[in-house]
């Protein structure tokens, strides 16, 4: 396979292919572990690749999908502040701007490793870290207020 990539398509192809081929298997791996129920923007964001499987269509619907779990990482963190007493409503305001100052920091370090590499799939792997960083704050946010409301 290298001297197939290398006689196609230059000397780094092997790494890019073998990078796009372990990247492939990994998300197709963890997609069929995870049987349970997707969430609603994951759904819209594997529903718009799905119609536009270019670059630009993959990296669109990513981008998409980060703006839709920005607004539900918003709506649990004001959800959480409202059933915290004033000290605790405090730490989470303080942890809520630290991961912000985190964030661009990340954002800033992801830009500057993917800006080393050549070939369209990382301009989608960038994207999809992107989306990570603020689903994960999302996803801790909203699980932080359901176990409140739960043990309430």
């Amino acid at each position: 396979m290298e001297l197939i990539a290398r006689t196609c398509f230059g000397k780094n192809s092997f790494i890019i292919i073998s990078l796009a081929c372990v990247f492939i298997l990994v998300t197709s791996s963890y997609c069929l572990a995870e049987q349970t129920i997707q969430h609603p923007i994951d759904q819209f964001e594997e529903e718009q690749i799905e119609k536009d499987w270019s670059t630009a269509g993959m990296v669109n619907a990513t981008v998409e999908a980060t703006n839709k779990w920005e607004v539900e990482m918003n709506k649990y963190y004001e959800l959480l502040k409202q059933e915290l007493r004033s000290s605790e409503k405090e730490q989470l305001i303080k942890s809520q701007e630290a991961w912000l100052k985190f964030y661009r920091e990340e954002v800033k370090n992801i830009t500057n490793v993917f800006a080393q590499l050549t070939g369209t799939i990382y301009i989608t792997m960038r994207a999809a870290n992107y989306r990570e960083l603020v689903k994960i704050r999302a996803q801790d946010l909203k699980d932080y207020y359901e176990l409140i409301k739960v043990n309430k």
